[in-house]
């Protein structure tokens, strides 16, 4: 079956929607392909995983712009963790994400789930 953009399927979104996007580093071609359908979630999680973002996307802005776009809050927690993170403003964890990005792009081993809701 060939690959169909989720903004293509025609859903129709009438009630509270929350997604996880778990794509091993392709995150931000699932992000370009379901912008309309993504903005609607209420509530997204999300995988973020530097080193595979950096070997299959190289740039991350895609996904940092869309978080900025449509999100008011969110939390960031280490890979695994079941430590209690706090919930902070949209800006400051884009920044986060920013640096993570960076810092962590060539550790096989780090990821970070990134909770974000309206």
């Amino acid at each position: 079956m060939p690959a169909r953009r989720l903004d293509g399927l025609g859903l129709e979104i009438r009630d509270a929607l929350a997604v996880k996007i778990d794509t091993q580093g392709a995150e931000a071609l699932v992000i370009a392909g379901g912008r309309g359908v993504l903005a609607r979630a209420g509530l997204l999680a999300l995988e973020f995983w530097p080193y595979a973002l950096a070997a299959n996307v190289g740039d991350v802005g895609v996904i940092l712009d869309f978080l900025r776009e449509n999100f008011q809050h969110g939390e960031i927690v280490p890979g695994d963790s079941a430590e209690p993170t706090e919930r902070e403003p949209i800006a400051a964890l884009v920044s986060r994400l920013a640096i993570l990005a960076d810092t962590d792009r060539t550790d096989l081993d780090v990821y970070h789930d990134v909770w974000l809701s309206k």
